[in-house]
């Protein structure tokens, strides 16, 4: 999932370059240049910004589970010490 995402947010980021260098040899003034701007930062933003979230989750969730693990080691070293007085 994460890879499809960062997938499409580089399809964005390249439609993106495509729009800034295209639009402004059609655009008929600095509105639509502005605007060919604006949805090309779209384009590479937005998906960028779901790509990192799902980075963010995943990692989230490794870093719970690594925690969990490490709390069970400690409780089990702790009954093995207790064990061996």
């Amino acid at each position: 999932m994460r890879q499809l995402l960062w997938v499409v947010s580089m399809l964005g980021a390249i439609l993106g370059a495509c729009l800034v260098i295209l639009i402004p040899l059609a655009a008929n003034g600095a509105p639509q240049e502005a605007a060919a701007a604006g949805l090309a930062l779209a384009f590479a933003v937005i998906p960028y910004c779901f790509a990192r979230a799902a980075s963010e989750i995943v990692t989230i969730a490794k870093e719970a589970k690594r925690d969990k693990a490490i709390e069970d080691l400690r409780a089990i070293v702790e009954q093995i010490a207790q064990e061996r007085g």
